[in-house]
């Protein structure tokens, strides 16, 4: 090096060494926590909206001014009866039904068995879940029947 260079050369000093720190980055938990508040939110709204309550049973006279009970459409034969009990259980005809398989095939077999087209009573119990009676309206509606009526058999326990 010729003393020119040395004149425009400058030399630094070398920088003193900073203890190494670890910095953890908050952002991919912070998007984590995010995801997973909404995931829980839309599951509990979703739950809440399946325990829908029955509305309470009240008696409704008909045309003729008579009161009409169960039994009265348990023996019409223009009606096809589907109960839904206490626990959930549907039962068409006095007959229990477990899948919705079955329930579509028995009010197949229910329709059929008369010559001209029947209708069908869904009687819920007011203890009965929201999702049963949506299920019995599923089930009617895969048997292509489409004059259904829904009523409310029974009183409330607390009223």
């Amino acid at each position: 090096m010729t003393e020119s260079d040395q004149a425009n050369s400058v030399v630094l000093p070398l920088a003193k060494a900073k203890p190494h720190e670890d910095l953890i980055d908050m952002t991919a938990m912070v998007d984590i926590v995010f995801f997973l508040l909404i995931f829980f939110l839309v599951t509990s709204l979703q739950s809440l909206q399946s325990v829908i309550d029955m509305p309470q049973a009240e008696a409704r006279k008909g045309a003729t001014g008579k009161t009409k009970t169960m039994e009265d459409f348990d023996s019409d034969p223009d009606f096809i009866l589907l109960r839904i009990e206490e626990d959930d259980s549907i039962w068409v005809e006095d007959e229990q039904h477990n899948s919705d398989q079955s329930l579509v095939l028995a009010l197949r077999n229910a329709q059929q068995a008369e010559s001209k087209p029947r209708r069908v009573l869904i009687a819920g119990h007011p203890e009965a879940s929201h999702g049963a009676a949506v299920r019995a309206f599923d089930a009617c509606a895969a048997a292509e029947l489409i004059n259904i009526s829904f009523g409310v058999y029974g009183e409330r326990p607390d009223q």
